[in-house]
């Protein structure tokens, strides 16, 4: 499990066991388009939560989008996001 420094803002949020963070797992996958709404710009656990219902996945957005810095995402941008399907887990 990741776990964030407390000065981090992204310390209180809680990793999904269920999601293998694979760089090539999320490229492949279809994709939906999105723009950067108010109060979202430079925040992308804020479009996850919206388009994931899960603020973790910001990694996803970055990834996908080829975002470097993840502090630097305009008001307006049109994003691109796959829709993840989660792989069964190995203990079940």
């Amino acid at each position: 499990m990741i776990e964030y420094t407390q000065t981090s803002r992204y310390y209180h949020i809680l990793e999904d066991p269920d999601l293998v963070q694979t760089d090539l797992s999320v490229m492949n996958l279809p994709y939906t388009e999105t723009t950067v709404k108010d109060g979202e710009q430079n925040r992308p656990e804020l479009i996850a939560q919206r388009i994931y219902n899960n603020p973790h996945y910001w990694w996803v957005i970055c990834q996908y989008n080829g975002i470097i810095d993840p502090e630097n995402i305009p008001l307006g941008l049109v994003i691109r996001y796959p829709t993840l399907v989660k792989s069964p887990r190995a203990d079940q």
